[in-house]
């Protein structure tokens, strides 16, 4: 059977959503799913929980977001990810945003890693790695063959149902708007 909720990030309690399997973390754009993942490593080190995996949070310049950072929750290192205008190291282009293969083939290298740990944290899966076959490939490898114990997915909404179809087990959490 599988769960879904809609819930206001503030609210989430993570020993209660905290259990075996994979949680689909979902939202619009800017609602806070990568805040949440922030909360999610700072509630694992306060629990003394060990978490691997990576968070990609933005790169704001005057409240605008400029860039993607990639960012090992086990270590806090980062390096920037994309950015939204081109430079020569940033060969790959989806959409808007030029990404750099370099910090990728970091980011699947730290996922490979990540398998001995209490929660796996990836955020996030998207356009590049479902439609395009590219991306953190050993996030969707990770996933396919059940290797972690918990893990939470950043997902987009448009990309949940091809999600939803491949892990069937998986639990969904909709963050939305707090109510006032």
């Amino acid at each position: 059977m599988q769960l879904s909720q809609s819930i206001p990030a503030s609210l989430l309690d993570y020993p209660q959503i905290f259990s075996p399997g994979l949680t689909l973390v979902t939202g619009r754009s800017g609602i806070g799913k990568s805040s949440w993942c922030a909360s999610l490593v700072a509630y694992a080190a306060q629990s003394n929980l060990t978490i691997g995996g990576i968070s990609c949070p933005s790169q704001l310049e005057n409240g605008i977001k400029t860039g993607i950072w990639l960012v090992d929750v086990y270590t806090d290192k980062r390096r920037l990810l994309g950015s939204d205008s081109a430079s020569p190291d940033y060969t790959l282009r989806v959409g808007r945003w030029h990404f750099d293969p370099q910090v990728i083939a970091w980011g699947n290298a730290l996922l490979k890693a990540a398998t001995d740990c209490d929660i796996l944290l990836i955020d996030e899966i998207g356009p590049l790695e479902f439609s395009q076959g590219g991306g953190f490939q050993a996030a969707i490898d990770l996933l396919d063959q059940g290797r972690y114990r918990s893990a939470f997915v950043v997902i987009r909404p448009s990309l949940l149902a091809e999600a939803q179809s491949r892990w069937a087990s998986a639990r969904v959490f909709h963050i939305v708007e707090e109510s006032s």
